[in-house]
């Protein structure tokens, strides 16, 4: 299938268009619209261990959702059961408000929300001092 590559069980698909934003809403829409949980991560933050993504997926059966804000204000995680396009339009992507906006919105939405733990990810490399490997 053009578009559509198989890593063991689980399919990887292209981003669409957009913004991050308007990507990260495509995917989230299009995975829980087939009736499945996903989780959105980025490849910049080397703390979401196999423990903590496994923690979060177990955290989707009983919330609607999950995130593990950054230091930065952004976030490493967002883990979803469902899906409204409000949680990803009209955010300010790459400051220092992106986590406190989509808490926001997730709460105003009136659904459960686990806070994970907040991390570290790279973004320059004053981020790397400090890093524990």
């Amino acid at each position: 299938m053009a578009g559509l590559v198989a890593i063991g069980a689980a399919p990887v698909r292209g981003q669409g268009e957009g913004d991050l934003g308007q990507r990260l809403a495509c995917a989230a829409e299009r995975v829980v619209a087939g009736g499945e949980r996903i989780v959105l991560i980025g490849t910049d933050c080397p703390g979401l261990t196999t423990r903590r993504l496994t923690d979060a997926c177990r955290q989707l059966e009983g919330h609607e959702a999950v995130i593990h804000p950054a230091f930065d204000g952004g976030y490493a995680l967002l883990g979803l059961s469902r899906f409204d396009p409000s949680i990803f339009s009209g955010i300010e992507w790459s400051t220092s408000a992106v986590a406190g906006a989509t808490m926001g919105r997730i709460r105003a939405l009136g659904w459960s929300l686990h806070l994970g733990e907040t991390l570290r990810d790279i973004d320059e490399p004053a981020d790397l001092e400090g890093l524990e490997l």
